[in-house]
């Protein structure tokens, strides 16, 4: 099994008074034909990856809308249709609004809905493949994303805050940096024997 490389995550300081699953539309941005969200500087960091990956012949396709930013109704949707209040011994159990659910059997884990990365617009759930893993491990970090369990290859999350990594900083149109006054190219020099 490949080790995915997990960073904290620090949330973007316009998150700070903000309820999961319930954000300020304001503070999303789509991210795809699908309608797809993300908060803005994750939908920003990603699209930049996205254009990466493509460049490279690889796509970066969500699974679905509500994997990208989900509202607190669909979190509980989610965790209502992968967990049982039927005991199953041997699943992952979790404890929510004071009563203990089991993980179905042949579903992948959900967060406690109000807890879910998914519900700050931070988290993407991608279809992934060999070539789509391989390039998300030797690129993914360098756009600010990480995975957040070993078990959930498919799911990365934005962990870098209010700040765009390096890699997105001379490829975004959006910034100050690409409004300013391009420097003049450097005169050819001959080389000298």
């Amino acid at each position: 099994m490949t080790n995915l490389p997990i960073n904290p995550v620090v949330l973007p300081s316009d998150l700070k008074d903000q309820e999961n699953g319930n954000l300020d539309v304001k503070l999303l941005s789509p991210i795809d034909k699908n309608n797809g969200r993300l908060h803005h500087v994750a939908a920003k960091a990603f699209s930049i990856m996205f254009n990466a990956a493509k460049k490279d012949k690889v796509e970066l396709i969500a699974t679905s809308s509500a994997d990208t930013y989900r509202a607190y109704d669909i979190q509980v949707r989610t965790f209502e249709n992968r967990y049982s209040r039927i005991p199953r011994l041997g699943q992952e159990s979790k404890i929510w609004q004071g009563k203990k659910y089991w993980l179905k059997k042949g579903k992948a884990g959900a967060a406690i809905p109000g807890t879910s990365n998914h519900g700050y617009g931070i988290a993407i759930d991608l279809v992934i493949n060999d070539k789509v893993l391989e390039w998300l491990l030797n690129n993914a970090e360098k756009y600010g994303f990480s995975w957040e369990s070993q078990s959930e290859n498919w799911h990365i999350r934005y962990v870098l805050g209010d700040k765009l990594p390096k890699a997105t900083a001379t490829k975004t149109t959006t910034t100050k940096a690409s409004t300013a006054a391009k420097p003049k190219p450097a005169k050819a020099v001959k080389p000298t024997k």
